[in-house]
């Protein structure tokens, strides 16, 4: 018999059973259903902060859920890391309004990731492609300006590419667990001058009477929760950026979530001065949020990559992911990885003018990663 598939789509990640979802999820703790839903349920995600939900749903012959993709409307392009390029403003110099948009993401959670998911077992080209139609029809239907697929794997990136969607590009700084023994194995590995710039950098920090403590979901207290929120909205103040999670986020997180949780918060005179909060999957640590109420020479260093890379040794994880921005990173072992986007826009003229953008940034960014590798840390 033949497969036929409907498509349908929903107004809030609740519309459908977790188990479900998460049968084309898999074990990627942004997309999964309990992740999406903390973000809905706590106010972060919804329309009022711009965000409509419009997740994307084939289900089979017999009613079995084969295919999803995380979308929603969007109104802005906050936290999207610049991956508009301006343009909104283009677009509008045009003779059309940008927004509202559609985007396939996590939001808040610029890491790579299957964005087209699909149940194991199923065609997956197949299914990919049917997402990515319904995603065009759904842009049209709704007379959205375009169609963003951000933070994909390669192969999403690919498929979409065949089907008419411009790809694009971004950096991400990832450390990888090379087998090392320990972290005093790992800082042996750096070459002389990375090694006596982390051996300073930890030795002057030692001085400040700062210690640290790391925390799992199932420890995360009502007070900690406020101490790691007030952290996060001091980076994004400081930034100019619109903060948008909330406490109620990090606590739904460490209810529905406790095993994918993971603070390292710096602490002084009995107080929690500082701190990373950490996404954990089965192989990696994903650095998420990052502040401090009193600035602390290096403690974002130690918080945010020392004290990682230590957890993930000691646990045999396979990498970090440090996120965009920050060439600093590299000596210290995190090194510059592409990350993959689509996109598309109904005017044939318009799209055709962001490809030929973002083949210029494509040949800018290779050559910075190019640049950033030769200052490659490690001894050879």
């Amino acid at each position: 018999m033949k497969q036929n598939y409907t498509a349908l789509t929903l107004d809030s990640i609740s519309d459908i059973e977790a188990e479900d979802w998460d049968a084309c999820a898999g074990d990627d703790p942004f997309v999964c259903h309990a992740h999406l839903h903390a973000l809905e349920s706590s106010d972060c995600v919804s329309p009022a902060t711009g965000f409509k939900p419009n997740h994307l749903v084939l289900r089979d012959n017999k009613g079995e859920v084969v295919a999803a993709a995380p979308a929603y409307v969007k109104e802005h392009s906050h936290a999207e890391l610049g991956a508009d390029m301006g343009w909104s403003l283009a677009y509008e110099r045009a003779g059309g309004p940008y927004y509202p948009k559609l985007q396939v993401e996590v939001p808040f959670c610029p890491f790579p990731g299957s964005r087209l998911l699909v149940r194991a077992g199923c065609s997956e080209e197949k299914l990919r492609e049917r997402l990515v139609r319904e995603l065009i029809a759904i842009s049209d239907q709704l007379n959205l300006s375009s169609l963003h697929i951000t933070y994909m794997r390669a192969e999403e990136q690919q498929l979409a590419a065949k089907m008419g969607l411009v790809p694009g590009q971004g950096t991400q700084f990832i450390w990888r667990n090379n087998g090392y023994q320990d972290l005093d194995d790992y800082f042996a590995n750096l070459k002389r001058k990375p090694r006596q710039m982390v051996s300073s950098e930890r030795r002057r920090l030692g001085t400040t009477g700062l210690t640290w403590e790391r925390l799992t979901g199932n420890e995360l207290s009502s007070d900690v929760a406020d101490r790691m929120l007030g952290f996060y909205q001091s980076t994004h103040q400081r930034n100019g950026e619109k903060a948008f999670v909330n406490k109620e986020y990090f606590v739904k997180l460490a209810e529905k979530m406790p095993e994918n949780v993971l603070l390292v918060l710096g602490k002084r005179e009995g107080e929690y001065i500082c701190g990373t909060f950490y996404f954990r999957s089965r192989r990696g640590l994903y650095a998420q949020h990052w502040g401090y109420s009193s600035y602390v020479k290096f403690a974002h260093y130690e918080s945010a990559y020392y004290q990682a890379i230590d957890i993930a040794l000691a646990d045999g994880l396979d990498f970090i992911d440090a996120g965009a921005k920050g060439q600093h990173k590299v000596a210290r072992g995190f090194l510059p990885q592409v990350v993959h986007h689509a996109h598309w826009f109904p005017d044939p003229k318009f799209l055709e003018l962001i490809a030929r953008g973002l083949e210029r940034k494509a040949e800018v960014l290779n050559d910075e990663r190019l640049k950033l590798l030769q200052r490659y840390p490690f001894v050879r």
